[in-house]
């Protein structure tokens, strides 16, 4: 996918429609543009005067597929504790589709992502399903897992992960936690 292209077009099909709605009379005064993998782009076209990248802020597992960043720049994860290994190859953790956004799915076109995040630490550990509370992580039997264990989750969602929660916490420079009310949940209406 081509992103740069992706993002121009964007600008500039907004630019265009902006400018033939000024042209019938209608005040348009902002040409606002969303999406975290294309705004840099689309901020580059002449008429653009705002972006809105939601994601950007976090990062999450698809951008870092998509090239926009790493896993280590992702700067929000979900911490999980593994409450059973029933198998030398499988674990099950506390969070399952009330904790992570099942909205993008592994294998899934374009990015064809393998399992529901990335567990950090481990590797070659893939989250291969979950319920409603648990999440089945597949790992290697040499993998060191075992319950009260927590693992961080990056996943591969960020937005509609951090809706599903009534607040997250913010760490500060020096390793302390703020607890942070998520204010827009549950707004829709």
């Amino acid at each position: 996918m081509d992103l740069r292209a992706a993002g121009h077009e964007e600008g500039r099909m907004m630019a265009a429609v902006a400018q033939e709605l000024r042209r019938g009379g209608v005040p348009i005064r902002d040409v606002s543009v969303g999406s975290t993998p294309t705004a840099v782009y689309a901020a580059e076209i002449e008429g653009v005067t705002e972006i809105r990248p939601g994601t950007y802020v976090f990062h999450d597992r698809m951008q870092a597929a998509f090239g926009l960043c790493k896993l280590d720049d992702c700067a929000a994860e979900v911490w999980v504790t593994v409450v059973s290994r029933p198998a030398t190859d499988r674990i099950v953790i506390d969070g399952g589709s009330k904790t992570f956004a099942t909205d993008v799915q592994p294998g899934g076109a374009p990015l064809q992502l393998q399992g529901f995040g990335h567990v950090v630490g481990l590797p070659h550990a893939v989250f291969e399903r979950m319920n409603e509370e648990h999440g089945i992580i597949r790992v290697r039997p040499e993998d060191d897992c075992q319950p009260g264990d927590l693992l961080r989750v990056i996943p591969n969602h960020i937005c509609s992960t951090v809706n599903l929660h009534s607040s997250v916490y913010i760490s500060d420079k020096d390793g302390g936690l703020r607890r942070v009310p998520v204010a827009a949940r549950g707004c829709i209406q």
